[in-house]
């Protein structure tokens, strides 16, 4: 019973989304096809992508500039004191 239980709530998506696309399916397949326009060639029609395109444009640009700009950090390393003891020296008490 627990295996069931489990599968459940894994393919609980998958099972609405199969259910839904049955019930819908028949309706979209059995829908009267668009008139076509017999004045098509003159109509633009591509200012619905204008939008998209420009969001996801946006969104690379914002990607790069985040990613490769200055972060503040110095140009050079810090240079290492190698002549100086960061631990206590049991030998100097």
């Amino acid at each position: 019973m627990d295996f069931l239980q489990q599968l459940w709530r894994g393919g609980r998506v998958a099972f609405y989304a199969l259910t839904g696309w049955l019930i819908l399916h028949g309706a979209a397949l059995a829908a009267p096809p668009t008139p076509v326009k017999k004045d098509a060639g003159n109509s633009v029609g591509g200012g619905v992508y204008v939008m998209a395109y420009f969001l996801v444009i946006f969104g690379i640009a914002a990607g790069v500039l985040f990613t490769c700009r200055s972060s503040g950090r110095r140009e050079r390393a810090k240079p290492e004191q190698y002549g100086e003891s960061k631990g206590v020296n049991p030998e100097k008490k």
